[in-house]
């Protein structure tokens, strides 16, 4: 898809019905509509945990494999192989406090990818490319992120429930962020998104009393 090329303001999307909504990244934006409005907002992860609950309706989804099914994409859109990854299909989690997050070949994965990174940021900056810059920087902080919630002291693997709790934290975080978002230029959806989406140690997007909308993701 082409990269879009500005932001443009909140406009009218015509005589949308909910049951006609869209949630659909275009590059670095998300193009939105519910209820006869619409926006295009520049990507967060916190867009992306939404528009994966708005993919699995009334399902419950264990924060981790939210938070791990995010990730694997942001890192395999960027080049990273996602057999790397400890993702899978979303399904509810069955992780017990034992498990390891990141086994030894995913975890050294990462690090050479954080190696070749640093040196594209830096390269970015030499040659005053802001965006390219923001790019490397945004996948740098994604894979610190994801490896500093694997580590537990002394560079041992940290258990799922530790890890469960900072993703519990995490997600929630950028959840609410993405809903003022969209609240600010679709308060309707952010409306919807608001009474619709549960987070917690389990997330699920369930309208109350309704059927969900026919997406367009």
């Amino acid at each position: 898809m082409a990269l879009a090329q500005s932001v443009p303001d909140r406009r009218s999307a015509g005589h949308d019905a909910p049951s006609e909504a869209m949630f659909r990244r275009e590059g670095e934006y998300w193009e939105v509509r519910y209820s006869g409005e619409s926006a295009r907002l520049r990507d967060t992860k916190g867009l992306r945990y939404v528009a994966t609950l708005l993919s699995a309706p009334r399902r419950e989804i264990h924060v981790l494999e939210l938070a791990r099914a995010v990730e694997a994409r942001i890192v395999a859109s960027t080049g990273l192989h996602a057999a790397a990854l400890a993702a899978g299909d979303l399904h509810v989690s069955g992780l017990d406090a034992g498990d390891v997050l990141i086994d030894s070949q995913a975890r050294e994965a990462y690090r050479r990818r954080l190696t070749e990174l640093e040196e594209d940021l830096q390269e970015a900056r030499d040659w005053n490319d802001p965006e390219r810059a923001a790019r490397a920087q945004e996948e740098i902080d994604a894979l610190t992120a994801e490896l500093a919630s694997a580590a537990g002291l002394g560079g041992r693997n940290r258990s799922a429930s530790t890890a469960a709790e900072r993703a519990r934290i995490s997600v929630t975080k950028a959840i609410k962020g993405a809903n003022k978002t969209v609240s600010r230029e679709c308060p309707a959806l952010g409306a919807h998104l608001a009474s619709s989406i549960q987070t917690g140690r389990f997330c699920s997007y369930a309208p109350p009393g309704e059927a969900p909308p026919a997406w367009y993701l």
